[in-house]
């Protein structure tokens, strides 16, 4: 069985990424959000929106009449994801480990979080996510979902022998920060932007800390919630969703809009396609 390594056996995109050094103003406005450590996570902060879903169930059901394929909810949020960082592509952009370079990579690559058996979650990873159509991000993601979990043993192993090639906390902090550190590792690894989907109504809300990307989506269950309609109250099926970001690349107006326009497609499903 093959085993990935990730950053060192890569195969995302040839294209040089684009590279923008930081001003020392603006590192000195980053440090103070991670003067406590050097974790991004001290420096994120969270969004909260919510989107409509009857349109996108109508979607997917004519998808399926159409193609015999069935689309699941995440392959539509991918792509919406995707539209949505080519709109907005700060969002997209990574810092490098040093904070004195901002990344501005060459394609849009989404990584999934997939369910698995341990505390090691595998993330699959969708290169050039705003190039593919609904019916290639539904096989990739069935594809790689089942590969991803026959694998996470293997790999999880393989990281209890690095575990143990390193015993020392020095040790392993000093590998850590030399190689998770790098921009290209954090892409292979997670994308450039993540997605985590938690499915079932009885959850409201997902999200997650932002430690490899500059910021992941958590998507809770659908359930339905009270929508106004042209002055009308009414029942939708609905879903909430959690933007969790990194504030020293990207501010509150800046996730907002993002979000908004993340949740303008999946309630507009027909703009997904052919794009």
């Amino acid at each position: 069985m093959k085993v990935q390594i990730p950053g060192l056996n890569s195969s995302g995109s040839t294209r040089p990424d684009a590279v923008e050094r930081v001003s020392p103003g603006r590192r000195i406005f980053n440090d103070a959000f991670i003067t406590r450590g050097k974790n991004s996570s001290l420096a994120s902060f969270y969004v909260t929106l919510a989107a409509r879903l009857d349109a996108a169930e109508q979607f997917i059901e004519a998808s399926f009449k159409r193609t015999g394929v069935r689309p699941s909810r995440t392959c539509l949020f991918v792509k919406a994801c995707a539209l949505a960082l080519r709109k907005h592509p700060g969002v997209n952009y990574m810092l490098s480990g040093s904070g004195r370079k901002i990344i501005k990579p060459s394609s849009i690559d989404i990584g999934v979080s997939v369910a698995g058996e341990g505390t090691f979650t595998p993330v699959i990873v969708l290169r050039s996510a705003d190039q593919k159509s609904i019916l290639e991000i539904s096989t990739w993601l069935r594809q790689e979902s089942e590969k991803a979990r026959a694998t996470e043993a293997v790999n999880m192993a393989l990281l209890d022998r690095l575990g143990r090639f390193l015993p020392f906390t020095f040790l392993r902090k000093l590998f850590l920060r030399y190689y998770i550190n790098h921009h290209r590792v954090r892409r292979d690894m997670v994308g450039t932007f993540q997605i985590s989907m938690l499915h079932g109504p009885e959850v409201e809300l997902g999200g997650g800390i932002t430690f490899l990307t500059t910021a992941i989506l958590g998507v809770g269950g659908k359930s339905l919630m009270p929508c106004e309609r042209n002055g009308t109250l009414s029942w939708s099926p609905c879903v909430r969703m959690t933007l969790n970001a990194d504030h020293r690349m990207v501010d509150g107006m800046k996730a907002v809009n993002f979000g908004r326009e993340i949740v303008r497609l999946l309630e507009n499903p027909e703009e997904l396609e052919d794009r």
